[in-house]
This record gives C-alpha cells, structure tokens and sequence, in this order.
C-alpha cells in the first residue's frame, strides 16, 4: 500500500496499516482520515499500486532494502 505526499510530488509506503507509517528510516505518516476513510471502506487517497510517474521517497526505498 502506498501513499502521497501533500504535494503529490513523493510516493511513500505503508508498513502499518494500523498507523499509516512509512518504514524506517522515512517514518512519513498517511492523514489520519485518509487512513480511517480505509478503514470504512470508502474511497481515499491510499493506492495499492505506485505510480509511474511519481518516485519512491528515498527512505522508503531504504527500509525495503533492509527488510529484505
């Protein structure tokens, strides 16, 4: 799962759901409402697929590098 930042300009991903946090060492947050929008299941700004065109933060990257 992946979200934005408020920018649209970054791509962060989600290790827990729970929280909406970014892996170490990014530690970036989804929106508390984008999260319980989730939740509820009604549409939000969580993507289940990155986009093409808009990277990865580099910290993200980084914490999928050292889960591996």
């Amino acid at each position: 799962m992946y979200f934005l930042n408020s920018q649209r300009t970054l791509c962060h991903m989600i290790e827990d759901m729970r929280t909406g946090k970014a892996p170490d060492p990014c530690g970036s947050k989804a929106h508390k409402t984008d999260m319980l929008r989730y939740q509820t299941g009604k549409p939000n700004n969580l993507l289940t697929v990155k986009p093409q065109d808009i990277p990865l933060c580099k910290h993200c990257q980084k914490g999928m590098a050292w889960a591996r």
